[in-house]
């Protein structure tokens, strides 16, 4: 399943944003260079010891944890998670501005990806 992800991600990375993240072309056993034998393993033994070693401890923590400690830890994370996208968001359009600035001309956003 890890490989599955790497794969598809190495796709949507290189095909909706150009981005080539990582190049495994030159390992053994590889496919397109987006996956191979050795990281595939790599990752298949992380996400054992994910599946079968931390989270059963997690899960304990988590079990353990009142309701409302749950409710604000999500909150918590989700206000997190708004603020890096906000962040993120505002960074980009800065950027094209930056472009815009310099480049004297109007820029199509299209080329940028928004």
């Amino acid at each position: 399943l890890t490989t599955i992800l790497e794969y598809i991600t190495g796709y949507v990375l290189e095909t909706f944003l150009n981005v080539k993240a990582w190049d495994y072309r030159n390992e053994f056993c590889n496919l397109k260079g987006r996956v191979c034998l050795k990281f595939s393993i790599f990752w298949g033994l992380l996400g054992c010891f994910v599946i079968y070693g931390l989270h059963p401890m997690v899960v304990q923590y988590v079990n353990e944890a009142n309701e409302d400690m749950k409710m604000l830890v999500s909150f918590m994370l989700l206000g997190c998670v708004l603020v890096d996208t906000a962040k993120s968001v505002l960074s980009r359009i800065d950027l094209i501005n930056q472009l815009k600035a310099h480049a004297g001309v109007s820029l199509p956003l299209h080329l940028f990806k928004i």
